[in-house]
């Protein structure tokens, strides 16, 4: 066997593995692409403060307008709410009004109970925000629990400067597990999971929900490994 033969499988076998790089790669961007088209809920980042009586968050995105867990993304909208848990203590409250400063502009807010949990409080601010919320901005709450209880809480980032973002953990999930969705309609739900202990942690919580109503996930850490 001549060496230039050699030389010729040799050339061949780097195209061939080179072009096997390729292809996988392109289905992954498409994937990728995919799936940032089709978003049902993104959240971008979250704020939170905790108490012995309250748990509160503050967290921005985008939505779809339509909002349903059936497969098909529509057009999205942008959210910004505020989201508080109280003590059963406070079970009697029908709404809880107060203030958010973000940066330097203040904002009334109130919010709503939830039907379903009475010691739930939550609204879209979005409406009210003469900017955009970023996740730079400080972000203190002022509630008005009763006329002599008007908790201030400064709220904190639930990532870490250098953790990897909502739309960097979501390509992390496509190339994990994007090969379940190949040919198959579905819509994209990017949330946050947050632990409430001492010592809290977040992670990026990927949802693929396909038009015949499969659901496959993705958890992922603040510094892009794979939870499951």
């Amino acid at each position: 066997m001549s060496k230039r033969f050699l030389i010729g499988i040799g050339v061949a076998c780097v195209i061939a593995v080179g072009g096997i790089f390729i292809v996988n790669g392109t289905t992954k961007d498409s994937m990728y692409t995919i799936a940032r088209s089709n978003i049902a809920e993104a959240r971008f980042f979250m704020k939170h403060a905790h108490t012995p009586t309250m748990c509160v968050q503050f967290y921005v995105g985008k939505r779809e307008s339509n909002f349903a867990r059936d497969g098909i993304a529509t057009h999205p909208v942008n959210f910004a709410i505020v989201n508080v848990e109280v003590d059963p203590a406070f079970k009697n409250l029908t709404q809880i009004t107060g203030t958010i400063r973000i940066a330097n502009e203040q904002y009334e807010i109130n919010l709503l109970q939830n039907p379903y949990n009475p010691l739930n409080f939550t609204n879209d601010i979005i409406k009210s925000l003469r900017r955009p919320a970023t996740a730079a901005d400080s972000v203190e709450v002022t509630f008005f629990l009763a006329s002599n209880n008007h908790p201030v809480l400064q709220l904190h980032d639930a990532f870490k400067d250098g953790d990897i973002s909502w739309s960097r953990a979501l390509r992390i999930a496509v190339d994990t597990i994007g090969n379940r969705l190949k040919n198959q309609k579905f819509e994209v739900f990017v949330t946050i999971m947050h632990e409430t202990a001492k010592d809290c942690h977040s992670f990026w919580y990927i949802q693929f929900v396909t038009e015949d109503g499969q659901t496959h996930f993705c958890v992922v850490a603040p510094d892009g490994s794979v939870i499951s």
